[in-house]
């Protein structure tokens, strides 16, 4: 009878022993689970081990130690990464800067093309990719010269009608500056004939040179069959 106890005993004892290093309710009893901490990555980990990797979004190293189901921090860096900038640099997690989609707008200030992106942990918000801009011009029209939309730099410009002469505008950043203006009316003399029109002032022949071309006027003088004979005038 004492040998049999014996012999059973020795067998449940074997049983024990392979449920505490197989696969059974004994494995790794004092391991620490999974988690985070602190923005460090920690994996299921024995006792006595070491793990941590930085979470996406940040940068640096940690390391976290396990001891009995415990973890204990052994070194974290972690910090907010920066991002990096389209035209170079980096910038600092949390903070913005305008972009724009255009460095020289044609006929639109730099406002209408502009763009507030925002780096939050690595990641940079918006999509324009420039760094800097001067605003265009739009059309217009000064001192008798009309000119067409132009981006930051650009010039143009022709006299408008009923003047001759050329002209030029420059586009800088915004504002408009004039490059070369001689439009002017266009001069001419005064001839005999053409039209009535308006009497000449004073009744007075005109004489001279004159504007605009083809202006006309008139004069009365004399005596023709009855009336005053009238004499045309006009600018050519």
């Amino acid at each position: 009878m004492g040998a049999f106890l014996g012999a059973l005993l020795a067998s449940n004892f074997a049983q024990a022993q392979v449920s505490a290093t197989g696969g059974g309710f004994f494995k790794n009893p004092v391991s620490c689970i999974s988690t985070t901490i602190s923005n460090c990555n920690l994996v299921t980990t024995p006792s006595g081990s070491s793990s941590g990797s930085c979470v996406s979004g940040y940068t640096g190293t940690c390391s976290y130690s396990c001891f009995r189901k415990t973890w204990t921090a052994s070194a974290n860096s972690c910090a907010p990464a920066s991002c990096t900038l389209p035209w170079g640099g980096t910038l600092a997690n949390g903070s913005s800067v305008t972009a724009y989609s255009s460095t020289a707008p044609v006929g639109a200030a730099c406002s209408t093309v502009s763009q507030t992106r925002t780096c939050s942990t690595g990641t940079l918000s918006g999509s324009y990719t420039n760094s800097t801009c001067s605003s265009g011009c739009a059309a217009g029209t000064t001192s008798n010269c009309s000119y067409t939309a132009a981006a930051h730099n650009g010039a143009s410009g022709s006299c408008v009608s009923g003047y001759t002469g050329s002209c030029s505008y420059r586009c800088n950043n915004g504002t408009r500056s004039v490059v070369s203006n001689s439009c002017a009316v266009p001069t001419g003399t005064w001839v005999n004939g053409g039209s009535s029109g308006a009497q000449c002032t004073n009744n007075v022949a005109p004489s001279g040179t004159c504007s605009p071309i083809g202006k006309t006027c008139y004069i009365l003088y004399g005596n023709c069959g009855g009336g005053p004979c009238i004499y045309n005038f006009r600018c050519q």
